[in-house]
């Protein structure tokens, strides 16, 4: 019988990589015939791939704006207790009636409402972005979000990204 303090034992498991919570680059994916899209499978998984996800019109441009379970918990955290607040509870009407918790199906696909997808103008395609904390969905047909702009309304938004950091 072998000795308990002199047999080798295994290597420990080394720790899994935390989840990368930062949603990056650009996809540009095809809708399937029952019109529904896929998020790729390493964004699902930065989002600890969750069984639902929040999608949204954006107001600002056609597009769709995509929540991660995170950033859904915070907006819902911020709004509780404000229901009596009459300017809050408008604007978390407007977002309810304006947005679906979608969830994904066994192959990571969405079936995103057809009134959500008219509001951003896609029909047979779409070309996702990461944009750290969400994923915005445009149609290809959008103009390119990486065109010329103006570098004063860029710095204006960068010190408005500052002081809210600060």
């Amino acid at each position: 019988m072998p000795d308990l303090e002199t047999t080798a034992s295994a290597p420990a498991p080394k720790p899994t990589k935390p989840a990368l919570k930062v949603l990056s680059g650009t996809y540009p994916q095809g809708l399937d015939q029952r019109a529904r899209l896929t998020i790729p499978a390493d964004w699902r998984d930065q989002m600890g791939n969750p069984a639902q996800v929040m999608v949204m019109k954006d107001w600002t441009e056609k597009a769709l704006i995509l929540l991660t379970p995170e950033e859904e918990e915070q907006y819902h955290k911020k709004i509780s207790g404000k229901m009596f607040n009459t300017k809050i509870k408008k604007l978390s009407t407007i977002i309810g009636k304006n947005s679906e918790t979608i969830p994904f199906d066994s192959q990571g696909r969405l079936s995103i409402s057809s009134n959500l997808l008219a509001h951003a103008c896609i029909t047979k395609s779409a070309t996702l972005v990461g944009c750290g904390n969400r994923i915005q969905i445009y149609s290809p047909d959008t103009p390119d979000p990486d065109a010329p702009f103006n570098m004063e309304e860029l710095a204006a938004a960068v010190e408005e990204l500052e002081a809210y950091f600060q």
